[in-house]
């Protein structure tokens, strides 16, 4: 899916664990110094999961993803926007 599109269409919050396969509707970065994981539009692999949780886990700064307690120490407290109904 084209970027832009991606960035129109509407999207849902999901936790990252379940997002495998779906597309994503956010950028994820990396920061510093900035580095994007994900763009919209690309399809969320479990590799980009897994280096996601390892991110998390070392306490770097992953933008993009939310945690619904604010604070999240792995993917299974993360979500993520992905388009809404969309699925690779």
């Amino acid at each position: 899916m084209r970027l832009q599109e991606a960035e129109e269409m509407p999207k849902i919050s999901l936790p990252l664990q379940e997002a495998e396969g779906k597309i994503a509707g956010t950028y994820v970065n990396l920061y510093p110094p900035g580095i994007p994981l994900i763009i919209p539009g690309e399809v969320i692999t479990e590799e980009l999961i897994k280096l996601i949780d390892k991110y998390v886990r070392l306490g770097l700064n992953v933008q993009g993803v939310e945690s619904p307690g604010g604070g999240g120490v792995s993917a299974r407290e993360l979500t993520i926007e992905t388009i809404k109904g969309r699925r690779n």
